[in-house]
């Protein structure tokens, strides 16, 4: 397989191409381990928490706490009227903060983090980025 350059071999020489990534998101870590494997050296600028929107503060936290809901509300309207009562829940809401945070910074560090420590062609670079010209 050829890699971005048109070489044939994966030794990641000093020529590399070097691509600048804006973000840390799935989308962006998608391309930066692409480009990887091609035999680029990557530089991942990320502004705010490594993962972006999805894994921190989208749709991982949030359905975890659709989920929580979705099982409150079985306990509360019981679908069987014979068998199993239905009874209110009590919702300890630190307690599932603490469990959804939890659970956040551990796909956080397995789905980024993690990958990021084991590659060395993948730099990151904190703060945020813009592009010098409309050229660019």
């Amino acid at each position: 397989m050829r890699d971005l350059l048109g070489r044939n071999d994966k030794t990641g020489s000093s020529g590399a191409l070097h691509i600048a990534v804006i973000g840390s998101g799935g989308a962006a870590m998608a391309a930066a381990l692409k480009a990887v494997e091609q035999g680029a050296r990557v530089t991942l600028i990320e502004r705010g928490t490594i993962g972006g929107t999805c894994v921190n503060v989208g749709c991982v936290p949030s359905k975890i706490m659709i989920r929580a809901a979705h099982i409150a509300h079985l306990r509360r309207e019981s679908l069987f009227d014979g068998g199993i009562a239905a009874t209110t829940p009590t919702i300890q809401r630190t307690a599932l903060l603490a469990q959804q945070q939890a659970r956040v910074d551990e796909l956080r560090h397995a789905k980024y983090e993690g990958i990021l420590e084991g590659n060395p062609a993948i730099t990151v670079l904190h703060g945020s980025a813009r592009f010098g010209t409309i050229a660019t």
